[in-house]
């Protein structure tokens, strides 16, 4: 299904390769720093620390006063009890997931037909914002790593149409929206858009199975509906309303965390897809174009010179000479 990358001279593919090394040990380099200097838990990842410390029953129960589901706290309660509790331990859990998250843009990247994920290290692996939020020891991380890895097994299976990629797709799609919530909303459009693919393809069974596991991934969540209605109960205490300024400024933040340089690459990556977009549309009506018949085809000239010159018939009554 991805079409072949053009032939490109024998040294870019081993640059690309040093390059993305590069970028990689420098991320994991930010990583590494997150975890030497970060310090304590704060606020939040005392919060993380106690749900995981309680009984899973109880935990379950208070579901209504947090805004994850349970899957990160049965993984912590998992590495609390094999690492213990203290600051250090945790921390290395952080950073063994935003290890993950960096196998997940090389994952992703090589799934999706590409190199080496040059522009995601470089933007995201690199962002001094995400490096702190991926490490944190609360539910973003494994959310994060999840639904990346969720997109690179989904085109694997839209790509390979093997079965195989379609139970990985479906295990980590239930997995990524056990993490966040959130995560519902960005696994329907990469499974929608899957599901499009392949079926525009005539790979209606990759179709399918794309859709079901979103409905499974969508039904996974179905036991957090009492919890969610109570939360409804309380939750209009800290309701407010969030203004389209106050999204683009959090936005702008988090871009701009990196500097202003990275402010710059951000905006001319998206004229550039913006750019490559409106091109590839284009050249797609130009060869829908010069694909349709024409009325001097090959068929149509070789019927015109069958029937010329014309041939003239006697009337009835006269004799041809």
């Amino acid at each position: 299904m991805t079409p072949p990358r053009k032939k490109l001279p024998a040294w870019i593919q081993p640059g690309e390769w040093i390059a993305a090394s590069l970028l990689a040990l420098g991320a994991l380099f930010l990583h590494v720093t997150f975890f030497t200097r970060v310090g304590a838990l704060w606020r939040d990842e005392v919060n993380s620390f106690d749900f995981a410390s309680m009984p899973l029953g109880q935990a379950h129960a208070l579901l209504r006063y947090d805004s994850f589901p349970l899957l990160t706290t049965v993984l912590l309660r998992g590495w609390i009890h094999a690492a213990g509790g203290a600051d250090v331990a945790l921390r290395v859990y952080g950073l063994i997931v935003g290890v993950l998250f960096l196998a997940a843009l090389f994952f992703a990247g090589r799934a999706l037909g590409g190199g080496p994920p040059l522009v995601s290290l470089a933007l995201v692996g690199m962002n001094p914002w995400m490096v702190r939020t991926v490490d944190s020891i609360r539910p973003y991380g494994w959310g994060i790593v999840l639904i990346v890895a969720t997109l690179g097994c989904a085109w694997s299976a839209v790509r390979t149409q093997k079965p195989a990629w379609l139970v990985l797709t479906a295990v980590a799609a239930v997995a990524s929206v056990q993490c966040m919530y959130q995560n519902a909303f960005l696994l329907a459009a990469i499974l929608l858009a899957g599901a499009f693919t392949a079926w525009r393809a005539s790979d209606r069974k990759t179709a399918l199975g794309l859709l079901g596991a979103g409905a499974l991934a969508a039904a996974s969540l179905f036991i957090y509906l009492p919890g969610i209605r109570a939360a409804g109960e309380w939750g209009m205490l800290i309701r407010a309303e969030i203004p389209i300024s106050r999204i683009v400024k959090v936005l702008a933040g988090t871009v701009d965390a990196a500097g202003p340089v990275y402010v710059g690459l951000w905006i001319a990556l998206v004229v550039l897809a913006l750019v490559t977009g409106v091109l590839a549309l284009r050249r797609k009506a130009r060869t829908r174009r010069s694909s349709a018949p024409s009325p001097w085809s090959s068929r149509a000239r070789r019927t015109w010179a069958q029937s010329w010159p014309p041939r003239c018939r006697p009337s009835p009554g006269t004799t041809s000479r």
